[in-house]
């Protein structure tokens, strides 16, 4: 049974809209002509039939009759989690829409939307991945995001992954830091529908969360944590069949809840070369955004539909049964004796030399091991990360479009990130950090790297790295230079945007193919996490030793930037999100981080890196802003400044906003230019500082 509007108005005749729409309203996947509007029902307790909403979206905030373009009803009930979603239609390109919901009489508070442009100049995109909700007190990366929003709009947020996190108490202990604040619902790991829901529900009552759905439309992909950890097609590394049940069961839980709770369109409502029907698999979430000729949003799905395996490198039970097999064969034991010139036992019966050539063998076989595991990550032709129909899919994609940038709005980095093997099997260790970080320390000095030691000079070579996560693309590198090498074919100008790891990079993406090896074929930048910890909580204490030993090093950043080839930026030290605008002819790319903490407030201080990258696919050096805001400098003909709001007023009566990221500001209790100081003003001028709080600028 649908309960119809009378029947509804009485049911929630009691409530007001922030009770019946606590986690907000949202918006997603916008076309030229429609958007996804999404919003979910609070029901009253024992409500037990089925709910028509309504849905209206306006041109103007004030949805009067003549300005409301589109409307109609969804039904809902508690087979979709009292979730809400619509496809309004017929709308203009390129145009700003309100939209709002009806149940009863409650009416929900009023969002912003917009759709795609087919004459785009420029194109604004924020980017966020990783959002654990226990690891801090708030959002604020989405906090921060809604702020520059009101002054700078996006055109989209793009969630890359990691919107929630799976795990229960303990299971992702260094991201617990505010457990005792915010909890876990439900309080164990995730395995059913009800348990990804109910998570769902509790991360998207952050405030700031919900600031920002209502006013950006979202394009969202999942990642591995909105099943479990180190997800593939057939598994997950945080899946145990015995004792949690069917892996398909869990991903179609996992799913179904995604797909309820985000503002992701279904299958059948996708267009062109995306479009499904009612029985397309919800796995199949890769899809395709058109703006204008700026540049083409290709979203790949790398974690469900195709994926193999992680490889792993060799833990010490695998070097022992290799070493065991070796002492099994007497012609391995004699060509390991000859190869690397050590001496056998002299029979099967000699314990004490069988003991001496196993402890010798160790080094030789780890080393093997690892070579033949990053061999078959780098060029097994077999080992698929988005396999050949959606690799077609995005070729046919690329080859179609005309936009000047072709991006990659997918989870992993993509980038080769090799670092030397012993760095990275060593994690942290003070004294290979030490090794490596001398004669960096040398080179920031003068020295030239002919005047290194030989030593020294073997340490930047190539042959001794190996991929740091083989969980990335690093771990499937043949079907990588499938993907860069169809960019270089096509004449395509690609960037690959990843979250996933916590930290903030940016690099090149290069070809490894014999035939045009180290060939530039496109460049990424990988968002920093919202909340997650990044390395400076895996390899604790190495950035502090770094810094403080090898003041000139810039800590981990600086090792990683020396020892990657390629990578131009790194910082493994502070959360937040990456804010992008794309014109023809350049990408700026600012880094939004949170630099402290203000020791009164408790709220975020934040900085802003930025690199830009060249349609010759170079990247520019990172230039930073400070944290502390900058001043406002009086101008001449200024009659009044409103911090709240963000505003001058001329004595001419022209109105101007200001950017809040030209001074470092952070929006704070409504005002928008908070704490930033102004200088320079010397006439009977107006200052408004807050709400009832004015300043004469001449006193």
């Amino acid at each position: 049974m649908i309960l119809g509007s009378a029947a509804s108005a009485a049911l929630f005749s009691s409530l007001s809209p922030d009770q019946v729409y606590a986690q907000g309203i949202a918006s997603g996947d916008p076309y030229r002509d429609s958007v996804i509007l999404w919003t979910r029902i609070n029901p009253p307790s024992g409500l037990t039939d089925g709910l028509a909403v309504h849905w209206q979206v306006s041109s103007t905030p004030d949805f009067q009759a003549g300005a409301i373009v589109a409307s109609g009803d969804v039904q809902t009930d508690s087979t979709r989690d009292w979730t809400v979603k619509a496809e309004a239609t017929g709308l203009e390109s390129g145009a700003k829409y309100y939209y709002r919901f009806i149940v009863g009489d409650v009416i929900s508070p009023a969002g912003e939307t917009r759709t795609l442009d087919s004459l785009a100049e420029s194109v604004r995109l924020a980017v966020f991945s990783c959002a654990n909700y226990t690891a801090v007190p708030s959002f604020y990366a989405y906090d921060r995001a809604a702020a520059i929003n009101s002054v700078k709009p996006y055109d989209a947020a793009l969630f890359l992954g990691d919107y929630i996190y799976e795990y229960g108490p303990g299971g992702f202990a260094t991201a617990e830091d505010s457990v005792q604040l915010r909890g876990f619902s439900p309080d164990h790991e995730l395995i059913t529908l009800a348990d990804y829901r109910q998570r769902y529900a509790q991360v998207s009552s952050d405030p700031g969360l919900i600031a920002l759905r209502a006013a950006v439309p979202m394009i969202a992909i999942w990642d591995d944590h909105e099943t479990a950890n180190d997800s593939w097609k057939d598994g997950a590394e945080n899946h145990q069949s015995a004792t949690e049940g069917s892996w398909q069961d869990r991903e179609a839980a996992g799913l179904q809840a995604f797909y309820e709770w985000i503002p992701i369109r279904e299958p059948s409502q996708r267009q062109g070369l995306d479009a499904g029907s009612a029985t397309t698999p919800l796995a199949q979430g890769y899809r395709s955004f058109s703006f204008g000729d700026v540049l083409s949003l290709h979203i790949l799905e790398t974690r469900l539909l195709a994926r193999d395996k992680q490889l792993a490198y060799p833990d010490a039970a695998a070097v022992q049964q290799r070493i065991f097999a070796i002492l099994a064969d007497p012609g391995l034991i004699a060509r390991y004796a000859t190869t690397y010139q050590l001496t056998p036992p002299s029979s099967s019966s000699d314990l004490s030399g069988i003991q001496a050539f196993a402890q010798a063998l160790a080094s030789p076989v780890t080393a093997e091991l690892v070579q033949a595991t990053v061999l078959a990550a780098y060029a097994d032709p077999n080992r698929a990360m988005i396999g050949s129909t959606q690799l077609g899919w995005l070729q046919q994609q690329m080859a179609a479009s005309q936009a000047s940038w072709q991006v990659l709005g997918q989870q992993v980095l993509m980038m080769k990130m090799a670092v030397p093997a012993e760095l990275l099997l060593n994690p942290g260790n003070p004294a290979i950090l030490a090794k490596y970080a001398a004669p960096l320390q040398k080179l920031a000095s003068g020295t030239p790297f002919a005047s290194l030691t030989k030593a020294e000079q073997a340490l930047f070579s190539e042959t001794t790295k190996i991929p740091y996560n083989l969980d990335a693309w690093d771990g499937y590198g043949a079907d990588r230079e499938r993907i860069l090498q169809s960019a270089l074919s096509l004449g395509k100008r690609l960037v690959s945007l990843a979250g996933d790891t916590h930290n903030a990079w940016a690099g090149q993406l290069s070809t490894m193919s014999s035939a045009n090896a180290g060939t530039t074929a496109g460049v990424e930048f990988a968002t920093p996490g919202v909340s997650s910890p990044g390395l400076e909580k895996f390899l604790l204490g190495a950035d502090g030793y770094l810094r403080s030993a090898f003041a000139p090093l810039d800590g981990l950043d600086g090792l990683f930037q020396s020892y990657v080839s390629g990578l131009s930026y790194a910082d493994l030290n502070h959360r937040g999100f990456l804010d992008l605008t794309f014109d023809r002819s350049k990408i700026q790319a600012d880094f939004q981080l949170i630099d402290s903490y203000d020791s009164i407030s408790g709220l975020p201080l934040w900085r802003s890196e930025r690199l830009s990258a060249t349609p010759d696919l170079q990247l520019s050096p990172a230039t930073s802003s400070l944290a502390s805001p900058l001043p406002i400098v009086w101008q001449p003909g200024w009659q009044e400044l409103d911090l709240q709001t963000g505003v001058v007023i001329t004595a001419d009566g022209r109105v101007t906003a200001l950017d809040p990221l030209d001074y470092g500001a952070i929006s704070n209790q409504g005002v928008l230019l908070a704490g930033v100081p102004v200088i320079g003003s010397d006439g009977n001028d107006q200052i408004d500082a807050a709400i009832g709080a004015r300043i004469d600028g001449g006193a």
